[in-house]
């Protein structure tokens, strides 16, 4: 998204100014909005069925939802905060992963009723791993 930038230059002869502006390509900006939509379906998809096989979607299948969809938007909002600060995007993206993993856990321990911490933290592992490697494997062959 930050590389796809136009910078506009304005030169005042008069004033003896240099002015720059920098609009962002509304393709990409729209480009970044549908990839991030197509990753929150995807994370929300992977975890719901990883939560199946752990037996615990039917019983928790709201707060899997409410959790992937509050924490993809933190951490889209959180990478384009970060990515500005810190621009290595590996960097970048192995601290949010690991921010998810612990909120996620935090979440569905408090809110997951009936499910033990053993099992809450081996479905956290389980699920957000497989999305990640989901989406790194996307990555590799369509983006």
């Amino acid at each position: 998204l930050f590389e796809n930038s136009l910078n506009y230059f304005e030169y005042d002869a008069n004033s003896d100014s240099l002015q720059m502006d920098t609009y962002v390509i509304s393709v990409a900006g729209l480009l970044y909005i549908v990839i991030s939509f197509f990753g929150l379906v995807l994370t929300c998809g992977v975890e719901w069925l990883v939560g199946l096989f752990f037996r615990i979607t039917a019983a928790n299948g709201g707060t899997i939802l409410k959790t992937n969809v509050c924490s993809q938007i933190a951490m889209r909002i959180l990478f384009l905060l970060l990515y500005s600060l810190i621009p290595q995007y590996v960097l970048v993206m192995v601290l949010l992963e690991i921010l998810v993993y612990i909120a996620e856990f935090l979440v569905y321990q408090k809110y997951m009723y009936g499910v033990s911490k053993v099992k809450c933290l081996w479905y956290v592992f389980t699920a957000n791993t497989a999305s990640l490697l989901l989406g790194l494997l996307l990555n590799l062959y369509f983006i």
